[in-house]
């Protein structure tokens, strides 16, 4: 019924992927951790750089030169925001699950060391306490579907049970799947056990 998509926060290597699709997860769970080296050695290099300016300005302002102070003020502002934001992503360097679930698609378990660039859909988690079945109707059959039926579903995965649920829509146009043409309706169905 719901997705959650798990992005990468900004652009960097990946260092290592812990889960694979068909694991499932609880919130807050660690899926990735991103290389980190990159932005410390920046942020070293931003904070040494912040320390110089703000010894340029105390020296400046000394010396009564309140043009050159001035200047060199705006620049430790800048170094201060570059220095909050690499800070910001070495805390955020591990990526973590949004909600419980089973991961549906994202293995970069082979892919560990390869750039990531921001926004890069990671993962895909599926919430598992409710869940869209797709029902193919054949063409012939679909006149005599209605939002609002009721259904009995049978999973082979557990072929003694069966499932109601109620059509919740019917997509008004045919797709080819495995050979004929159907139209797809969606039941939503509670998956409170887990089955």
């Amino acid at each position: 019924v719901e997705r959650r998509y798990v992005a990468a926060p900004f652009a960097g290597p990946l260092e290592e992927c812990l889960v694979e699709p068909g694991d499932v997860v609880q919130k807050d769970q660690l899926l990735a951790r991103m290389d980190g080296r990159e932005i410390r050695w920046e942020l070293a290099e931003v904070q040494a750089s912040l320390n110089k300016a703000i010894k340029e300005r105390n020296t400046q302002v000394s010396s009564r030169e309140f043009g050159s102070a001035a200047i060199t003020g705006h620049e430790i502002q800048r170094l201060e925001q570059r220095s909050e934001l690499l800070t910001f992503r070495d805390a955020s360097l591990e990526i973590r699950s949004p909600a419980d679930g089973v991961v549906v698609s994202g293995d970069h378990r082979e892919a560990e060391g390869v750039p990531l660039e921001t926004g890069q859909t990671l993962f895909e988690i599926a919430p598992l306490d409710a869940m869209v079945v797709e029902i193919c109707i054949p063409e012939d059959d679909v006149r005599h579907v209605v939002e609002g039926m009721n259904v009995t579903i049978q999973l082979d995965a557990v072929p003694d049970d069966t499932l109601d649920a109620t059509i919740r829509c019917v997509h008004p146009r045919a797709e080819l799947r495995d050979g004929r043409n159907v139209f797809v309706a969606e039941a939503d169905i509670l998956n409170a056990d887990g089955i």
